[in-house]
């Protein structure tokens, strides 16, 4: 390549880069589950990126194969990552619905073991049989097993919350209807960050997949279109170089907002 071609990729490159927004900054919150890894970008991306460079290692070249895959690690990846944020999304609001009804039943119930269980009967989905799973547990196991069983099938900070203050209230007999409102504000506050950091991601992660489809796809037009630059592109050292390093200059410019948001799950 010229030396006049480097300069345009390079300068293409930088304004990719600026024009790339990073995830919105959050305040780091108490850890109360494992921070999310990559093992579950990489079984998403692991199968598709292995079909597409079998397929083009047996009708092109190994870099055109790698570049294939590269692309469509990224977009698994991105895919992978914009799922991950909207379970975190459902699992904030769920305990933020939680939350409302324990706050009503501080009221009626008679200890905070009975007040779980009728709460968990009212609210539905996930959080709701967490809660009823916990009244249960209160009985065997006793109310600070429970919690902390509790916090695990919640998958969220706020069920560590939750049951700090059931194991207080039930060690001491202390009042928790009072820090059963305050945790009401905090599960309010943790649902609304949540879901603006989910709408961020998941646009970012959708323009990532899209960028990578259109990609392929101009490639794969481009080949249909004019055999002879299909076949210099696949087969041709210098044509899967080619691909190959826009691959690589994508996957390096997609890695600024993957990793943004990968750090930013940690903290919700």
């Amino acid at each position: 390549m010229s030396g006049l071609g480097w300069m345009i990729v390079a300068a293409g490159a930088a304004v990719a880069v600026l024009a790339t927004p990073a995830v919105p900054e959050r305040a780091p919150r108490p850890p109360g589950r494992p921070a999310p890894g990559w093992k579950g970008p990489l079984l998403a991306a692991g199968p598709s990126a292995a079909a597409i460079a079998a397929v083009l290692a047996a009708t092109g070249s190994a870099a055109a194969a790698a570049a294939a895959g590269a692309s469509a690690a990224v977009g698994a990846a991105a895919a992978s990552t914009a799922l991950m944020s909207r379970r975190a999304a459902s699992a904030a609001e769920a305990m933020a619905k939680l939350a409302v009804v324990l706050v009503n039943q501080t009221t009626v119930a008679a200890s905070s073991p009975e007040a779980i269980g009728r709460a968990g009967r009212l609210v539905p989905g996930p959080a709701g049989e967490a809660a009823r799973r916990m009244a249960e547990d209160c009985k065997t196991v006793g109310v600070a097993a429970a919690a902390a069983r509790f916090g695990q099938r919640v998958g969220h900070p706020s069920g560590a919350w939750l049951g700090d203050i059931l194991v207080v209230s039930a060690s001491t007999g202390a009042r928790w209807g009072d820090a059963m409102g305050v945790l009401e504000q905090e599960t309010a506050a943790a649902a609304v960050t949540a879901r603006h950091f989910h709408s961020e991601v998941a646009s970012k992660m959708g323009m990532l997949v899209a960028t990578v489809a259109v990609g392929a796809g101009v490639i794969a037009l481009t080949a249909v279109a004019v055999p002879d630059v299909g076949v210099w592109l696949l087969r041709s050292p210098q044509g899967s170089a080619a691909l190959l390093g826009a691959s690589v200059l994508a996957g390096l410019l997609a890695a600024r907002p993957l990793l943004g948001a990968r750090a930013r799950l940690k903290e919700l």
